[in-house]
């Protein structure tokens, strides 16, 4: 694949008696005073800036493009491309725009050695805690601000759930934060990374509340409720 380049979807170089002039840089500064012969078809449409990219997939190079209101935040995708291309990290993005429930299903449905308990714990705690926030956010869009925040409200009792049954949403125990954090919504992520559709773990860095030694934990009342569902699942109705 080649490099990433930058493209001003708004200004054009124009042909002066023979010669290809830039737009002055006084009038690029203040767009109100470019004169006309810069401006493409398109000058203040849409998003200025577009990094484009050749990506070879299947023995066919193909082109590829993303665009940007601001330049540095053009400037940032294009550094982001050329070192992953360097580094063989590259991810289509296509793959990255895959819904985070998609993922998810992928991953609970890729155990096929794991117990029925353990996997109803799974199921139930994406339904119950993760999906409700997560569920339609492309993978791409999951940044490590947005987890930090979720796991603030979901220590809270703040964050969005789903319960069966009506009941005012708990506080969670640092153990029950730390499994559905790390043990569910970071495997949906880790195994995102791992079938090629994300090329870094946006929960890699991410810390949960620790349990002090000294600290007594009790079960809240949707941790009790998700033991006896466990125990269902395994033996049947008690």
């Amino acid at each position: 694949m080649a490099r990433a380049w930058i493209t001003d979807r708004w200004t054009k170089a124009a042909i002066i008696d023979g010669h290809k002039v830039q737009p002055p840089a006084a009038q690029l500064r203040k767009l109100s005073t470019l004169e006309d012969k810069f401006k493409t078809d398109r000058f203040q449409q849409g998003k200025r800036w577009r990094v484009s990219w050749y990506e070879t997939k299947d023995g066919r190079k193909r082109l590829r493009s993303e665009s940007f209101d601001s330049k540095s935040a053009a400037e940032a995708r294009q550094a982001e491309l050329e070192d992953d291309i360097r580094s063989g990290r590259y991810i289509d993005p296509s793959h990255a725009r895959k819904p985070f429930s998609e993922a998810a299903e992928a991953w609970i449905n890729g155990h096929k050695n794991i117990k029925g308990g353990t996997e109803h714990r799974y199921r139930r705690e994406l339904r119950m805690y993760v999906l409700p926030r997560w569920k339609d956010t492309p993978l791409a869009d999951i940044g490590k601000a947005d987890i930090d925040s979720w796991v603030t409200d979901l220590a809270a009792g703040k964050a969005p759930h789903e319960y069966l049954r009506e009941k005012i949403p708990a506080k969670l125990s640092p153990s029950s934060l730390e499994h559905i954090v790390q043990v569910v919504f970071g495997a949906v992520l880790r195994n995102a990374v791992q079938e090629g559709w994300l090329s870094r773990n946006p929960a890699a860095r991410v810390e949960v509340p620790r349990t002090a030694a000294s600290d007594l934990v009790f079960l809240t009342y949707e941790e009790v409720e998700a033991l006896a569902d466990a125990a269902k699942a395994v033996d049947g109705p008690m």
